[in-house]
Protein backbone atom coordinates (compact mmCIF):
# COMPACT_ATOMS: atom_id res chain seq x y z
CA UNK A 1 0.00 0.00 0.00
CA UNK A 2 1.67 3.09 -1.41
CA UNK A 3 -0.49 5.48 0.78
CA UNK A 4 0.50 4.01 4.33
CA UNK A 5 3.10 5.93 6.15
CA UNK A 6 5.29 2.81 6.78
CA UNK A 7 7.04 0.31 4.43
CA UNK A 8 8.77 -2.93 5.56
CA UNK A 9 12.83 -3.86 5.69
CA UNK A 10 15.20 -6.27 6.58
CA UNK A 11 16.29 -5.38 9.91
CA UNK A 12 20.01 -3.82 10.41
CA UNK A 13 22.57 -4.14 13.29
CA UNK A 14 21.34 -0.53 14.96
CA UNK A 15 17.72 -1.95 14.90
CA UNK A 16 18.86 -4.88 17.62
CA UNK A 17 19.11 -3.28 20.70
CA UNK A 18 15.08 -1.74 20.19
CA UNK A 19 14.33 -5.39 18.98
CA UNK A 20 15.66 -6.87 22.05
CA UNK A 21 14.17 -4.09 24.70
CA UNK A 22 10.73 -4.37 22.65
CA UNK A 23 10.30 -7.90 22.62
CA UNK A 24 11.24 -8.51 26.18
CA UNK A 25 9.09 -5.63 27.60
CA UNK A 26 6.28 -6.57 25.64
CA UNK A 27 6.29 -10.46 26.27
CA UNK A 28 6.81 -9.68 29.96
CA UNK A 29 3.57 -6.99 29.81
CA UNK A 30 1.72 -9.86 27.50
CA UNK A 31 2.17 -12.38 29.72
CA UNK A 32 0.95 -11.12 33.18
CA UNK A 33 4.50 -12.17 34.50
CA UNK A 34 4.13 -9.00 36.83
CA UNK A 35 2.22 -11.06 38.97
CA UNK A 36 4.59 -13.71 39.72
CA UNK A 37 7.94 -12.53 38.58
CA UNK A 38 9.80 -9.28 38.85
CA UNK A 39 10.82 -7.68 35.67
CA UNK A 40 14.49 -7.99 36.96
CA UNK A 41 14.36 -11.96 37.44
CA UNK A 42 12.43 -12.13 34.03
CA UNK A 43 14.60 -10.17 31.86
CA UNK A 44 17.67 -12.27 33.90
CA UNK A 45 16.58 -15.15 31.84
CA UNK A 46 14.82 -13.95 29.07
CA UNK A 47 17.51 -11.80 27.85
CA UNK A 48 19.75 -14.61 27.13
CA UNK A 49 17.21 -15.82 25.22
CA UNK A 50 16.54 -12.42 22.83
CA UNK A 51 20.29 -12.27 22.36
CA UNK A 52 20.87 -15.56 21.65
CA UNK A 53 18.04 -15.14 18.75
CA UNK A 54 20.28 -12.93 16.77
CA UNK A 55 24.10 -14.62 17.14
CA UNK A 56 22.12 -17.97 15.46
CA UNK A 57 23.05 -17.83 11.37
CA UNK A 58 19.19 -18.80 10.47
CA UNK A 59 18.08 -16.32 12.74
CA UNK A 60 16.25 -12.88 11.14
CA UNK A 61 13.83 -9.92 11.24
CA UNK A 62 11.84 -7.79 8.97
CA UNK A 63 11.11 -4.31 10.20
CA UNK A 64 8.02 -1.77 9.70
CA UNK A 65 9.55 1.71 10.03
CA UNK A 66 8.19 5.13 9.37
CA UNK A 67 8.70 6.45 5.56
CA UNK A 68 9.49 9.74 7.04
CA UNK A 69 12.41 8.45 8.86
CA UNK A 70 13.44 4.68 7.79
CA UNK A 71 15.45 4.38 11.80
CA UNK A 72 11.84 4.96 13.45
CA UNK A 73 10.89 1.57 13.87
CA UNK A 74 7.23 0.54 14.16
CA UNK A 75 6.88 -3.05 14.41
CA UNK A 76 8.75 -6.14 13.58
CA UNK A 77 8.73 -10.03 13.31
CA UNK A 78 11.45 -12.21 14.40
CA UNK A 79 11.77 -15.40 12.15
CA UNK A 80 14.11 -18.74 12.25
CA UNK A 81 14.71 -21.19 9.14
CA UNK A 82 17.63 -23.59 10.98
CA UNK A 83 18.70 -25.61 8.23
CA UNK A 84 17.77 -29.31 10.53
CA UNK A 85 13.84 -28.09 10.74
CA UNK A 86 11.52 -28.25 7.78
CA UNK A 87 9.43 -25.44 9.57
CA UNK A 88 9.78 -21.60 9.81
CA UNK A 89 9.61 -20.84 13.38
CA UNK A 90 8.54 -17.31 14.64
CA UNK A 91 9.31 -16.08 17.78
CA UNK A 92 7.80 -12.66 18.23
CA UNK A 93 6.15 -9.92 16.54
CA UNK A 94 5.92 -6.85 17.73
CA UNK A 95 3.88 -3.52 17.16
CA UNK A 96 3.74 -0.55 19.00
CA UNK A 97 0.36 0.17 20.83
CA UNK A 98 -0.73 3.42 18.31
CA UNK A 99 -0.53 1.34 15.70
CA UNK A 100 -2.02 -1.85 16.71
CA UNK A 101 -5.44 -2.24 14.61
CA UNK A 102 -3.93 -1.50 10.83
CA UNK A 103 -2.95 -5.34 10.42
CA UNK A 104 1.40 -4.59 10.57
CA UNK A 105 1.68 -7.61 12.08
CA UNK A 106 -0.58 -9.77 9.39
CA UNK A 107 1.64 -7.93 6.71
CA UNK A 108 4.74 -9.07 8.42
CA UNK A 109 3.42 -12.70 9.30
CA UNK A 110 2.56 -12.73 5.09
CA UNK A 111 5.75 -11.14 4.26
CA UNK A 112 7.96 -13.77 6.37
CA UNK A 113 6.01 -16.65 7.14
CA UNK A 114 5.38 -17.71 3.08
CA UNK A 115 4.92 -21.08 3.94
CA UNK A 116 3.07 -23.32 6.38
CA UNK A 117 3.08 -24.89 9.38
CA UNK A 118 4.56 -22.29 11.35
CA UNK A 119 6.05 -23.36 14.80
CA UNK A 120 5.93 -20.21 17.42
CA UNK A 121 8.20 -19.83 20.49
CA UNK A 122 6.61 -16.90 22.05
CA UNK A 123 2.92 -16.47 22.77
CA UNK A 124 1.63 -13.81 24.78
CA UNK A 125 -2.54 -13.54 25.96
CA UNK A 126 -3.44 -10.88 22.98
CA UNK A 127 -2.23 -13.12 20.26
CA UNK A 128 -3.93 -16.09 22.08
CA UNK A 129 -7.04 -14.08 21.92
CA UNK A 130 -6.57 -13.20 17.99
CA UNK A 131 -5.51 -16.40 16.73
CA UNK A 132 -8.92 -17.73 18.73
CA UNK A 133 -11.15 -15.45 17.30
CA UNK A 134 -13.85 -17.22 14.83
CA UNK A 135 -12.74 -15.06 11.86
CA UNK A 136 -8.81 -16.25 12.70
CA UNK A 137 -9.21 -19.52 13.72
CA UNK A 138 -8.53 -20.84 9.85
CA UNK A 139 -5.71 -18.58 9.34
CA UNK A 140 -3.60 -19.78 12.41
CA UNK A 141 -5.24 -23.76 11.90
CA UNK A 142 -1.18 -24.75 11.05
CA UNK A 143 0.79 -22.46 13.68
CA UNK A 144 2.05 -24.56 16.56
CA UNK A 145 2.97 -23.56 19.76
CA UNK A 146 6.28 -25.11 21.04
CA UNK A 147 8.01 -23.04 23.48
CA UNK A 148 11.32 -25.20 23.82
CA UNK A 149 12.65 -24.09 20.53
CA UNK A 150 14.53 -20.99 21.91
Amino acid sequence: DNTAPYFFRPYTADDTNFILSSWGNSYYKGQNYQHSISPDAFHQFHRPIRENFFRRPSATAIVCASKEDSNLIIGWIAVEMPDNMDNLILHYIYVKQAFKGERISSKLIEMALPTRPVLFTHQTERALRIMSRPDSKHKYKQFHYIPHLV
